[in-house]
């Protein structure tokens, strides 16, 4: 019990101390993702995050030592190097030296100077340390609360870094947190089993601020006004508006309360975590409370966003893991690690959308946001006689690797009467569809899904569509004569095709439409624009360069003098370029001087 609460109150006040920047995430609860093998099962106890640089984390353990990232969690390191205690309560990085570092451990102290790459015991006081403090004004003065079951006991300080301790009182009590006014650094308050203790002159004198209750689990202080004090106790919340010299119990909460909150926007505002009770909120400082659900669970710890002061993260420690609001506490969502138990809850300072979770036995666990699969890419459609085959590339995964393709159909744009017809292995990128009728529009997209249960869907893909009239068009025409035959079908030119340069040109409104396309024309730049499916080309009356889907094409590589002209008020352009263009096969029959166009599909 000694030592659960203690890991309790260590963590609390790192939460607490200004180099944790606290803020929830504000992205999608995301994906909790356990950070390595390695520790998975070490006994962690304590996270420094160094405030220059939120990627370098140390994170101390039970009986394993300290491990440390410098990117962000993507990789881990032990640093154990000169550190013969491995058993560690406290990791305090100096505020203006982010190389030195100090821990708290179950002999001593130890200390840091290159970023704990190497460690030396300092100042050899043979205890076990719970709780360190770094005068905030001067870093080299640093209290030490040690345990009263070693043969010495109390509060420890030192002038140089360590190198010297001092016991400077207390002698009789467990000191499981200290915390410095960050105002006054003269005044410190000193958690302990049987009450709160302060000092106004560096520690070299403590008296008790009136607090006779026998268990204090946490003490905050408003940062708005440091004189203000508020602990949460076994019974209850006291708060002290004179800077611990009397205390009054607020609220009447009468029950055991594990952790405290201070709303950073509205210090008025506070939610008290309790031990089976749920969660608490005062909006008057404490004199008032109102329950805000999770009736029955025990929560460990909490979290307010600094910046939405409307989100909030709590912690369990019996299993019923992480929850959020973000509607300051009106309801609560259950974000996972369900049956583990959740000590301590912290968050990057540069990327806010990332949560850190302590969980004593099993680790440190990451919430990161939650990528969705990136929808299929370059979605596109081909005809036989009897199908629509689809084919796509392959998008890059989102945070969970892709498990396969879901295929949608309909027969109007926009998805509205879209169904799924299939569903495809990720090997394969690649659909064809054979339930298909003669002259409807059918449109076509693609979902990707990832390996999850429940998978997560990526966004539609582009959409695709095909007039599937699999019926073969055939084009007959002949120099010199304005008749032509679509599918055996007399139809008639507005004059006829003719040679020049070589090449076949001819008014070709009639030929695309019987293909089922479209002709525009714009007689300020004397442009034709062909559209036929997803095919646009764009032609200019003199100019050897048309724009075929936007790139620029050759008309005849071969002879620059083929250009679209208007002869006898007619446009004429050249039929090969675009009739291949839009897809379509073409011969010439040099003996008859005709011209076949054969287009699979309308």
């Amino acid at each position: 019990m000694r030592r659960a609460l203690n890991l309790i109150l260590v963590l609390l006040f790192l939460l607490s101390i200004s180099y944790i920047n606290i803020e929830p995430a504000k992205a999608n609860d995301g994906v909790w993702v356990s950070l390595g093998s390695n520790y998975l099962y070490s006994q962690a106890r304590t996270i420094a995050i160094d405030k220059a640089d939120a990627n370098i984390i140390y994170i101390g353990t039970w009986g394993e030592g300290i491990f440390k990232t410098t990117n962000g969690c993507e990789s881990w390191k032990l640093i154990n190097n000169g550190l013969t205690d491995t058993y560690i309560h406290s990791i305090k990085i100096d505020p203006q030296n982010a190389n030195i570092i100090y821990v708290g451990t179950g002999n001593g102290v130890y200390k840091s100077t290159d970023a704990g790459e190497s460690w030396n015991e300092v100042g050899s006081l043979g205890v076990e340390v719970l709780s360190l403090a770094i005068d905030p004004k001067d870093p080299k003065i640093i209290y030490a609360g040690v345990s009263n079951e070693g043969a010495i006991e109390g509060v420890f300080k030192s002038l140089d870094g360590g190198e010297n301790w001092e016991n400077i009182g207390l002698k009789e009590e467990t000191i499981f947190s200290i915390v410095i006014n960050p105002d006054n650094s003269q005044i410190i308050y000193a958690g302990t089993w049987y009450g709160i203790f302060k000092s106004t002159d560096h520690g070299y004198s403590w008296n008790k601020i009136g607090l006779n209750v026998k268990k204090v689990n946490v003490l905050k202080i408003d940062l708005q006004n440091a004189n203000i004090i508020y602990v949460g106790t076994g019974n209850g919340v006291y708060k002290s508006t004179d800077a611990g010299e009397s205390w009054n119990e607020v609220g009447s909460l009468s029950v055991e309360v594990l952790s405290l909150a201070i709303d950073p926007k509205n210090t008025n505002v506070i939610y008290a975590c309790t031990d089976g009770n749920g969660v608490f909120k005062s909006i008057d400082g404490g004199n008032n409370w109102s329950k805000k659900g999770l009736s029955n669970i025990r929560v460990s710890t909490i979290a307010i966003d600094p910046s939405n002061t409307s989100i909030a993260y709590l912690g369990t420690p019996d299993g019923q893991g992480v929850f959020k609001t973000i509607d300051a506490g009106e309801s609560w969502l259950n974000i996972g690690l369900g049956n583990l138990s959740v000590r301590s809850l912290a968050i990057d300072p540069k990327n806010t959308s990332i949560v850190y979770a302590c969980r004593p036995s099993a680790g440190i666990f990451k919430l990161i946001p939650l990528t969705l699969p990136f929808p299929p890419q370059n979605l596109s459609l081909t005809f036989s006689d009897s199908s629509v085959t689809l084919t796509w590339d392959t998008p890059p995964q989102g945070t969970y690797p892709i498990a396969g393709y879901k295929i949608y159909k309909g027969i109007s744009s926009g998805g509205e009467s879209s169904t799924p017809i299939a569903t495809i292995p990720a090997s394969t990128n690649t659909y064809t569809d054979t339930n298909v009728s003669s002259g409807i529009i059918y449109y076509y997209y693609v979902k990707t899904f990832d390996n999850q249960n429940p998978l997560n869907y990526s966004e539609p893909s582009k959409e695709v569509n095909t007039k599937t009239n699999m019926e073969t068009i055939i084009i007959i025409l002949q120099i010199g004569n304005k008749n032509f035959t679509v599918n055996d079908e007399n139809r008639a030119l507005d004059s006829p095709p003719i040679i020049k340069n070589n090449r076949t040109l001819l008014p070709i409104r009639a030929v695309v439409e019987a293909l089922g396309g479209t002709i525009g024309w714009d007689a300020t730049e004397k442009k034709v624009t062909v559209t036929l499916g997803s095919t646009t080309i764009e032609l200019w009356i003199g100019k050897s360069i048309a724009k075929v889907n936007g790139v620029d094409t050759p008309i005849d590589s071969s002879n620059s003098k083929v250009v679209p002209e208007i002869i006898n008020s007619r446009t004429m352009l050249p039929l090969r370029f675009v009739t291949e263009n839009l897809g379509c096969e073409v011969q010439w029959d040099g003996t008859t001087q005709t011209i076949t166009i054969t287009y699979q599909g309308g």
